[in-house]
């Protein structure tokens, strides 16, 4: 059985010739319709007010960055307060102590 074909080569050789050769020039944009066009409208609001959204998030962040350095200061300077009413304490108690330490060695000598 032999089918009966076109020459392939013949074929290939006329496609190929015309190829990446396209008149551009007859080429028109497709005209917006009017959806269209609210579309592109509503895309663009959208979009700046995205925009200003992420600005406002930028600063937002940038306050809460602040906020948070500050809050780090005061925890550590609670801290140093802390420790200076500890170790003043303990200097206001030593006559105290000197006191029963005394007291204790004059009972255990009688």
């Amino acid at each position: 059985m032999k089918f009966n074909m076109p020459n392939i080569d013949k074929l290939r050789a006329d496609s190929t010739s015309n190829f990446g050769k396209i008149d551009y020039s007859n080429i028109k944009p497709v005209p917006i319709v009017p959806n269209q066009q609210k579309q592109i409208e509503l895309m663009t609001d959208m979009v700046n007010k995205q925009s200003k959204i992420i600005k406002q998030q930028d600063e937002l962040i940038s306050l809460v960055q602040e906020e948070a350095l500050a809050a780090a200061k005061q925890a550590k300077l609670a801290m140093i307060l802390t420790l200076i009413g500890l170790v003043t304490g303990f200097i206001q108690i030593i006559p105290t102590l000197a006191l029963w330490i005394e007291e204790l060695l004059s009972l255990l000598k009688r």
